[in-house]
């Protein structure tokens, strides 16, 4: 393995590091034995809307470029998008849970199309 193969097998293993920080101090936080505090639950306000919008940019980077393929270059949908739905999606996930109830609840207020973005939308 060459220099730059190194170098650049560290960049990638420091960004990850990185990454998994950032969601391990979420994770904490969301898992915390004590009792919450009201500080813990207005950081829980700030954390949960920006991991959306992580998630969200992540769709973005991967949308259909041309009809059946990613902007990352797979088959649409690619790996990424589909990892995600597929974890979002799985049965007896609370997320999952959410989206159903949220569902049901915007049809009861007859708010029945919630859903006005599409993959890949915003700025």
């Amino acid at each position: 393995m060459d220099s730059t193969a190194l170098t650049r097998a560290d960049a990638f293993h420091l960004l990850r590091q990185d990454l998994y920080g950032h969601l391990d101090e979420t994770e904490y936080l969301a898992m915390k034995t004590a009792d919450w505090t009201g500080t813990d639950a207005d950081i829980a306000r700030d954390v949960i809307p920006e991991l959306v919008e992580t998630i969200r940019q992540v769709f973005r980077v991967h949308t259909e470029a041309q009809p059946g393929t990613c902007d990352c270059g797979e088959q649409w949908p690619c790996r990424t998008v589909s990892a995600v739905h597929a974890h979002l999606n799985a049965t007896g996930s609370t997320t999952h849970a959410l989206y159903v109830a949220g569902e049901q609840e915007r049809v009861r207020l007859g708010h029945a199309y919630p859903h006005t973005g599409t993959i890949g939308s915003g700025p």
